[in-house]
């Protein structure tokens, strides 16, 4: 495996764990049925595509980083949103919009990551 994708991995369970939350199922360069997975391509300006295994075997584009920090702020962003909403279902007043809690825990869970990603 490219050592920047180990490197990536690395991160990825450094940040997850700090805000308690499992690192994501990544593969590189082939799909993981309902995981995330990376490609990577290009020796000193490299693209990453982080792809999303989608429903009846096909698959979603998340996004195409630039660098290492769009990456993990994609993948981030990506595994803080299940958490979120399940927060905002358990803990949002009915006459609140759980979309506001949702949105709000998940910037929350960002920003506890790196400050300059709650936006």
């Amino acid at each position: 495996m490219d050592q920047r994708l180990i490197k990536i991995q690395a991160a990825i369970n450094e940040l997850t764990e700090k805000i308690g939350i499992v690192p994501p199922v990544i593969g590189y360069g082939e799909a993981i049925l309902n995981g995330l997975y990376i490609e990577a391509e290009g020796k000193s300006w490299v693209t990453y595509r982080l792809m999303c295994s989608g429903e009846r075997g096909g698959e979603d584009l998340v996004t195409i980083a630039l660098n290492e920090d769009d990456l993990l702020y994609a993948i981030l962003k990506e595994v803080t949103f299940h958490p979120a909403i399940t927060f905002a279902a358990k803990q949002a007043p009915r006459n609140i919009n759980q979309r506001r809690v949702h949105f709000e825990k998940q910037e929350e869970l960002m920003g506890s990551v790196k400050s300059d990603w709650k936006d």
